[in-house]
């Protein structure tokens, strides 16, 4: 049970982070906030980084549901 608890704590994490990373990428990105090419291309490059991430960690989760059947 605590093992789903942190692993729902760290889901809510990640898809709080991500979401944050792609709201300033899109602002930047529209002309809202004014950053530097650079910074926009690094802001770009976390943001795919870290959607890998979560195909991972969807990818982990499907195999374990369908390992148990």
């Amino acid at each position: 049970m605590e093992q789903a608890l942190r692993s729902n704590k760290t889901s809510i994490i990640y898809i709080i982070i991500l979401l944050f990373i792609a709201l300033l990428f899109n602002l930047s990105s529209i002309g809202i906030i004014s950053f530097d090419w650079k910074i926009q291309l690094i802001l770009l490059s976390i943001l795919l980084i870290w959607i890998s991430i979560g195909v991972a960690m969807v990818a982990r989760w499907l195999f374990k549901i369908f390992r148990s059947f």
